[in-house]
């Protein structure tokens, strides 16, 4: 039960940093902990045979702390060691052109050479200088 719940919210934490950013992970971690760690323990509190009702107040803090540091522990992994193109965010708009490749696009120009129909972020400096 432990590892199914850690893994669900393995992937919720996947999903906050590839929707809003690799910054700001304090907060986000204990974001993610307090906020997963309730609802499971009161999705939890509602089964019959109930092993994880806090029994005092105590207890309970016990449980927000530990949900806390689960989040911190899981959001600076999830950070640290995730793939980058885990974090590409798609265009909001798709009628603009991308002003930045995505890593799968930087990885293939590196590799092949091929330019694409818009300029990389180093150039891109340039490129504004030149048409305005």
């Amino acid at each position: 039960m432990n590892l199914g719940m850690s893994m669900v919210g393995g992937v919720l934490g996947v999903k906050l940093l590839s929707s809003y950013g690799r910054d700001k992970l304090f907060p986000k971690g204990l974001f993610l902990g307090i906020a997963f760690g309730s609802v499971i323990t009161g999705i939890l509190s509602g089964f019959s045979n109930n092993k994880v009702r806090p029994k005092d107040a105590v207890s309970n803090l016990s449980y927000l702390l530990s949900h806390a540091a689960f989040g911190l522990v899981s959001i600076f992994t999830i950070a640290k060691i995730g793939d980058d193109s885990l974090f590409d965010t798609p265009p909001q708009n798709d009628h603009l052109k991308p002003t930045m490749k995505t890593t799968e696009q930087r990885k293939e120009s590196k590799n092949n050479k091929i330019q694409h129909g818009y300029p990389d972020n180093d150039n891109l400096e340039n490129v504004l200088q030149v048409d305005s």
